[in-house]
Formats: C-alpha cells, sequence, structure tokens
C-alpha cells in the first residue's frame, strides 16, 4: 500500500491509496453482479442482450434495457410496446366493493383522481356525527344518532353509486 503507484499494475482503491498487482479483490459474485444497470457496463458490450432479440434502448435517458422491460430503471419512464397502460389500471369491481364496505373511504383506492370525493365525503361524515351529537345532547333523545346515520347512509349511498358508475 503507497500513496502513490510503484510500477505498473498497481491500482488505486476507493480509500485513494495505491495497492500491489494481485491483491485486487475479486468482484462481488451473485445474480446482481451479472445484470448491467446501463449499457457502459461491460456485460452490456459482450452482447448481454439475448440472441436474436434488437436491443431496446429508453427512449428518455438512452438506457440499455433489457428486452422484458416494462420501465427504465435508470429515469422510470414507461417502455414503449409494453402494456404501461395496465400499469396503476384500478379495478371496477374492486372499487365498488369497497364503496360497500367502506363507503368514502373507497375514494382513497383512486385518491388521484378523486381526491375533493374522500374530503367531502370525511367533512359531511364528520359534520353529522358533530351535528348528532349537539341534537343528541340538547334533546337528550336518539334523534341525533337518526341525523348521523342518514347523512352516513347518504354518503355511503353516493360512494356506491359513483364507484358503479366513474371511469376510474
Amino acid at each position: 500500500m503507497s500513496e502513490v503507484a510503484q510500477g505498473p499494475g498497481w491500482w488505486q482503491a476507493a480509500d485513494g491509496k495505491w495497492y500491489p498487482p494481485g491483491t485486487q479483490p475479486a468482484p462481488p459474485g451473485g445474480p446482481w453482479a451479472e445484470t448491467p444497470r446501463d449499457t457502459n457496463s461491460p456485460l452490456w458490450q459482450q452482447g448481454w442482450q439475448s440472441p436474436g432479440v434488437p436491443p431496446k434502448y429508453c427512449v428518455t435517458c438512452g438506457n440499455g434495457l433489457v428486452a422484458t422491460a416494462a420501465i427504465c430503471p435508470r429515469c422510470g419512464t414507461p417502455v414503449s410496446g409494453t402494456s404501461s397502460g395496465l400499469i396503476g389500471a384500478k379495478s371496477r369491481t374492486a372499487a365498488v366493493l369497497l364503496a360497500v364496505f367502506l363507503s368514502f373511504w373507497s375514494f382513497l383506492y383512486t385518491y388521484r383522481i378523486s381526491t375533493w370525493k374522500f374530503w367531502l365525503g370525511l367533512g359531511l361524515n364528520v359534520f353529522g356525527l358533530i351535528l348528532g351529537l349537539s341534537i343528541g345532547s340538547a334533546a337528550h333523545s336518539p334523534a341525533g344518532t337518526v341525523v348521523w346515520f342518514l347523512i352516513a347512509l347518504g354518503v355511503w349511498i353516493w360512494s356506491i353509486v359513483d364507484r358503479t358508475i366513474t371511469p376510474l
């Protein structure tokens, strides 16, 4: 080990020091060591792609891709020619079942497109609960519970109908 190279074959480690030839550690083994991350990898240049399959490249960053890649591992761009439309697709059956069992909480399933519906459902339920508690405590009767139940029932039916007819 030295601060400067002592001759041919010496190699510099990550710590900045120079080491004599023959002491360089072997590259890590395992399947991850054989998978190149980009086109600059020596394995890619040695023909890592499957024989007879034309190489694929990311249209955004130019990274070399394996034949079955759905997204680029470097930049995350969906690869053309894959079923990228199905990535993140939502099931109507799942949405309706969530609405049946969880009412307005089912809007979290498609939060990106139905954010306002979730917050409206939550707000109506909280409002109904506060109104029901105030009516129930003032009148000492079950009327407050009935008011809250009717508001919650309306939100529940609205979420089921919405999940059934609105495109996901």
